[in-house]
């Protein structure tokens, strides 16, 4: 008797087992899926506001007239104090401050290296700041798609 009652039970837990991990696994697809959703829209916005604080860094570096960069000056800044804090990495971070340094001393002495200082062999330390910011946003990129490698 104990062997036929052994068996009926089998035939009932084996199904119910199987449910259940089926069930298990569907929940944890669901979530592993909206955790993939997140990380696509963070990375998407992370990409778009890197990409408009660089445009703005390297015209503003590009550029010998103060008031002819006004818009990406006033871009820079919102983004600086703005929404970019909330997504940036932290050598990003370093890199922003950076160029942010930068630019103020030039936006208080009121004017930007000259022309031939820009086209010169050298670059200004706005262009290198510049440079320098970009390099962070790729290497903070390249970690938003691979997490484990944080320190490369």
């Amino acid at each position: 008797m104990l062997n036929l009652m052994n068996a009926e039970s089998l035939k009932i837990l084996i199904p119910a087992l199987l449910t259940l991990l089926t069930l298990l696994y569907g929940i944890y697809q669901y979530a592993n899926s909206k955790e993939q959703e997140f990380r696509k829209k963070y990375w998407e916005e992370q990409y778009k506001l890197y990409s408009d604080a660089v445009d703005a860094a390297s015209t503003i570096a590009m550029s010998s007239d103060l008031q002819s960069v006004k818009e990406q000056r006033e871009l820079f800044w919102r983004l600086y104090w703005g929404r970019l804090s909330m997504v940036e990495h932290r050598i990003v971070e370093g890199a922003m401050k950076k160029y942010g340094s930068v630019l103020l001393r030039y936006e208080q002495i009121g004017a930007l290296p000259s022309e031939d200082e820009i086209k010169g062999n050298d670059p200004t330390d706005l262009q290198s700041a510049a440079y320098e910011l970009a390099h962070a946003m790729r290497k903070s990129l390249a970690m938003t798609w691979r997490p484990v490698n944080l320190e490369r």
